[in-house]
């Protein structure tokens, strides 16, 4: 995941690198796809960033439906 730049450091140039916290439900993810279904790494990196597209387009649907008016029957 490092390799094809699914996952990245918060600082490369550091010789210890961190990872921010949501990272860790990232990793948890692909290793459960890994393991569940065999994926080859290109396989498993294009799972991990369809997914993460995903959660980011349901933030975004949620942000727009809080500012819709509220229908009152």
């Amino acid at each position: 995941m490092l390799d094809n730049g699914t996952l990245a450091p918060i600082n490369p140039e550091e010789s210890l690198w961190l990872f921010g916290a949501d990272r860790l439900t990232t990793i948890r993810t692909a290793c459960r796809l890994r393991r569940d279904f065999e994926l080859d790494p290109q396989s498993l990196a294009l799972a991990v960033c369809l997914l993460e597209r995903i959660h980011v387009l349901e933030a975004e649907v949620k942000e727009l439906q809080a500012k819709l008016p509220r229908m009152i029957p």
